[in-house]
C-alpha cells in the first residue's frame, strides 16, 4: 500500500523550464521584460502563462478573443496573437475538446 501525505514543499522547476513557448518567442518575451522587473516575475504573471498556452498551441480563438486586451501586449503583439491562434486552430487542436473558431 502506498501512504499519501501531505504535500509540505514545492519547488519550481528551472528558469529554462518556466514559460517554455514564451522563451522562444522573442516578441512576447520582449513585451514581458518591458512589463516585468526580472523573469521570476514573468513566470508568476497570469498574462504571461496565458500567451505562453497559446503560443503552445493551447485555448480558443474565442476567448483569447475575450481576454486578449487584459495581457497588457501591444497593439502589434495583439495582432500577431490572434493571427497566430487562427492559423493554429484552423488546423489542429491539441486539446481533448473540440476547438471552437
Amino acid at each position: 500500500m502506498t501512504e499519501i501525505i501531505p504535500l509540505t514543499e514545492f519547488y519550481l522547476a528551472e528558469d529554462y523550464h518556466q514559460k517554455h513557448a514564451l522563451q522562444h518567442s522573442y516578441e512576447y518575451l520582449q513585451e514581458f521584460k518591458a512589463m516585468y522587473h526580472s523573469f521570476k516575475d514573468i513566470i508568476s504573471s497570469t498574462a504571461a502563462a496565458r500567451v505562453n498556452g497559446y503560443l503552445g498551441g493551447y485555448g480558443t480563438l474565442k476567448n483569447l478573443q475575450t481576454e486578449l486586451d487584459s495581457y497588457g501586449l501591444s497593439v502589434q503583439a495583439n495582432e500577431h496573437l490572434m493571427e497566430f491562434v487562427k492559423a493554429s486552430t484552423r488546423y489542429q487542436c491539441k486539446r481533448a475538446v473540440a476547438c471552437s473558431l
